[in-house]
């Protein structure tokens, strides 16, 4: 039985999930640029009539179809990536989002090309040198987070970062992640300078990423994707905040060489700017916005 047919995959996603959460079996299927969604078994056909005559008499029925897409934690519920393709958007490049992206790669392709065995002077210029930083160098701060060392150290703080920072900055504003780049990156950052200086066999400003600002994304997100009006794209991919979680306490166990005080320093502020967003959103003294293109 046909339940959707529509051009957006996540709305596809969130009514599969959503009818998953009731017991019904569906599919999405792809024809022509719409995304159909079909129950499998007849036997179903009362239960998915009975639902969509009880989601057509609700006031806000996309409340109640994102929250059980929720509750669902699929995989994919609801959760849309960007396409990839050999030509990113210029509307997309030209966003906070993307000029943190362009930035990471910019900066990356300085170290492949300038540091080595001689000295590394991109490194030296950014990297949080606490001499520098009382000489008035106060970008040293958050720089370290554009530092990168290696092809996938870089892949998928960017790719992460891109997916989960595109939609914020969407429906928030570019202000808002702005700020959660800065405080998230520097908490981080201070974090894992601390703790590198009190090991007196390495170097305290021997780090860099940006894995600090994309757990401190994460933890936002994890808190904001509880607000019933949040829209479905800013929905943090379900198991994405477990998953961070233990591969924090993996590596603080495990692994040697990872910057884990930056990721736990970054997780905690981006947990505590979505609380207070939260907050701010339920008193109404913030707002998701519309954009004029959906």
């Amino acid at each position: 039985m046909l339940i959707l047919k529509t051009p957006s995959r996540n709305t596809a996603l969130s009514f599969r999930d959503y009818f998953a959460g009731k017991g019904i079996q569906t599919q999405v299927t792809e024809n022509n640029q719409f995304f159909i969604v079909e129950s499998v078994k007849e036997e179903d056909d009362f239960l998915v009539t009975k639902e969509l005559n009880f989601l057509k008499n609700q006031e806000h029925p996309e409340d109640l179809i994102v929250r059980a897409a929720w509750d669902s934690a699929s995989s994919d519920s609801g959760s849309e990536l960007p396409a990839v393709s050999a030509s990113l958007p210029l509307n997309r490049i030209c966003t906070l989002t993307g000029l943190t992206v362009t930035a990471c790669i910019a900066v990356f392709l300085l170290q492949s090309f300038m540091d080595g065995s001689s000295g590394r002077p991109v490194f030296d210029a950014l990297s949080l040198n606490a001499a520098k930083f009382h000489d008035g160098e106060y970008w040293r701060l958050i720089t370290p987070a554009f530092l990168h060392f290696g092809f996938t150290h870089i892949g998928f703080n960017t790719v992460i970062f891109a997916v989960l920072g595109w939609p914020l900055e969407k429906y928030l504003g570019a202000f808002r992640l702005l700020a959660l780049i800065l405080i998230s990156g520097i908490t981080g950052n201070v974090a894992e300078y601390c703790i590198l200086a009190a090991d007196h066999e390495m170097s305290p400003e021997n780090f860099g990423g940006l894995s600090g600002v994309v757990n401190g994304v994460i933890g936002y997100l994890a808190v904001l994707s509880r607000h019933p009006d949040l829209p479905p794209k800013m929905r943090l991919i379900p198991g994405l905040f477990t998953f961070t979680l233990i591969m924090i306490v993996v590596a603080g166990l495990f692994l040697n060489g990872i910057a884990n005080a930056a990721h736990v320093g970054g997780l905690l502020a981006g947990i505590l700017m979505g609380a207070v967003d939260f907050f701010l959103l339920k008193t109404g003294k913030l707002a998701f916005r519309v954009p004029e293109k959906e």
